[in-house]
């Protein structure tokens, strides 16, 4: 047998292996579990409004301290913008929201919502007690004063009553959430 210099277990190794690569390309992959995750953020948010459903509520609360760890383990700060946050983060964060079927632009929404509702219920409060002290006062100024906060705790700031009232009664976990 003449010795051409080549390992024919070497090659065999190879062919073998170019093999199992032309069969993988064949078999036409159809799906990754990162298209998967993107499927179910599509799936998700087909019924997406303006307003935070109680649903949609519970799932945030659920993955806000994943967030919250990911966020201060990697020094992540994302403020709170007009634009898309998405433009603000880099792509492996973006990768990590999509692996938990989360859409970033979305969390961060729901994210801004809460914060501001929760900003109006506190207003909203004081307003009502100061309310209370006023009313017994017969002084101009106390009569604006009255008039102005009275206005100010019937203030509905763009939210509709049933997400007021849904954000309401989870106040407490909330405001716990978001001070860690």
């Amino acid at each position: 047998m003449v010795n051409w210099g080549i390992d024919l277990n070497k090659t065999a190794k190879i062919v073998v292996c170019i093999l199992i690569i032309l069969t993988a390309f064949r078999c036409n992959i159809k799906e990754t579990s990162i298209d998967r995750a993107k499927a179910a953020i599509q799936q998700k948010n087909i019924s997406l409004t303006e307003q935070i459903s109680a649903k949609e509520l519970n799932d945030f609360i659920d993955f806000w301290p994943s967030y919250y760890d990911y966020s201060k383990a990697n020094d992540i700060y994302v403020p709170f913008i007009d634009s898309k946050p998405s433009d603000y983060i880099d792509w492996k964060m973006k990768l990590w929201f999509t692996y938990h079927k989360w859409d970033a632009n979305r969390f961060f929404y729901i994210y801004q919502r809460l914060y501001s509702i929760l900003r109006l219920i506190k207003i909203k409060r004081n307003a009502r007690e100061l309310v209370k002290l006023l009313e017994h006062r017969n002084d101009d100024i106390s009569r604006d004063m009255l008039a102005l906060q009275q206005r100010i705790a019937e203030e509905t700031g763009g939210f509709s009553q049933s997400e007021f009232l849904l954000v309401a009664a989870r106040e407490k976990l909330l405001n716990e959430l978001f001070k860690q």
